[in-house]
């Protein structure tokens, strides 16, 4: 089969390789894939040299066509969704406690596994959730990033009835937030970033108010439309620095700003604004087996809306194109890759 490998060595190259076919161990199923989505990691797998070649892609949706032997509840012909935590050791703190996500040994599918940027994926059957028919496979593929986002707003902060919710940048996973948060019961989601496609699928998905960045101050918007007080939650979902710091500027006195993204480099700041504001802050990362679960149902159920946000369908063999579309021209929302 034709997989898109991250090769050795290479910064900012990838090669469609003829690989041999995976095969099911007992505990596995075989998946023809039948969508992957370019993640922001996977951009960064791009930039960064590997050890070893690797073939990425984790956001995926496929159909089982073989089921190991020790392999219960699946059957060829089903539809799937699947996890990323392809090795977790199964003993440690973490995996104890049900967080398999965090445990140290953790190895994940595209990253230090082979991904679904492939025709075939093997993979351990726990870490299968079903789609439902009515479901596309473009859009199944989105529910990977969706549990991600469903971690950080359902378990992460504390939504109510009537809350202003910030979301920082309209990638996504931002666009994502925007809808889940939503669906949890903000009342008004303010969604800031670059002005383009992307704030423009904001409107289109939900966001009460779109806030440019290079036209508007995002810190006296937000005041002004809370009456000075702060939004009572702000995700910030864009990596920027400049947007970090200025989430404790926008939320409210004993608010909360959850980190879902973050600047790659440290940010000097001062604590003060956590301890004078009575601040609850917290970071999300992945998600677990009930993320997965909600995900699905939010998606199947119209309260998530993944395909507005899929702007790009290219076969593997058009890689360049497709991360030139997110990194260079910036014109896309999600992409997908289809196998050949």
């Amino acid at each position: 089969m034709k997989a898109l490998v991250k090769v050795e060595g290479v910064a900012g190259v990838l090669k469609v390789r003829e690989v041999e076919d995976p095969v099911a161990a007992s505990d596995q199923v075989l998946i023809e894939v039948k969508a992957g989505g370019i993640c922001g990691s996977d951009v960064k797998h791009l930039q960064r040299v590997r050890e070893t070649p690797v073939i990425l892609g984790h956001e995926f949706s496929g159909e089982i066509i073989d089921v190991g032997s020790e392999v219960e509840g699946w059957e060829v012909g089903d539809r799937i969704a699947s996890e990323t935590s392809g090795h977790t050791c199964g003993h440690c703190y973490f995996c104890a406690t049900g967080d398999y996500h965090l445990c140290r040994e953790r190895k994940g599918l595209g990253s230090r596994m082979d991904g679904a940027f492939a025709r075939y994926i093997a993979v351990p059957s726990r870490l299968l959730h079903s789609i439902p028919d009515e479901m596309g496979y473009d859009e199944a593929a989105l529910v990977q990033p969706c549990a991600d986002i469903v971690n950080a707003v359902t378990r992460k902060a504390e939504i109510h009835g009537g809350d202003t919710v910030v979301v920082h940048g309209p990638g996504p996973m931002g666009l994502l937030t925007t809808q889940v948060a939503k669906a949890c019961g903000a009342s008004l989601v303010i969604q800031t970033g670059h002005r383009g496609v992307r704030l423009d699928i904001a409107k289109e998905i939900g966001a009460d108010v779109t806030i440019p960045v290079e036209e508007e101050d995002p810190v006296e918007r937000i005041k002004e439309i809370t009456g000075g007080i702060g939004a009572d939650v702000v995700f910030e979902v864009s990596g920027a620095a400049s947007a970090a710091l200025q989430a404790f500027d926008e939320v409210r006195r004993k608010g909360q700003v959850i980190f879902i993204a973050g600047p790659p480099d440290p940010v000097e700041f001062s604590f003060r604004k956590i301890l004078g504001g009575g601040l609850t802050v917290k970071g999300s990362i992945m998600s677990k087996w009930i993320d997965y679960e909600r995900a699905v149902k939010l998606m199947s159920r119209g309260f998530v809306r993944a395909e507005p946000l899929i702007t790009h369908r290219l076969p593997i063999t058009e890689w360049r194109e497709a991360f030139d579309a997110i990194m260079v021209a910036k014109t896309a929302g999600k992409v997908i890759l289809t196998p050949v």
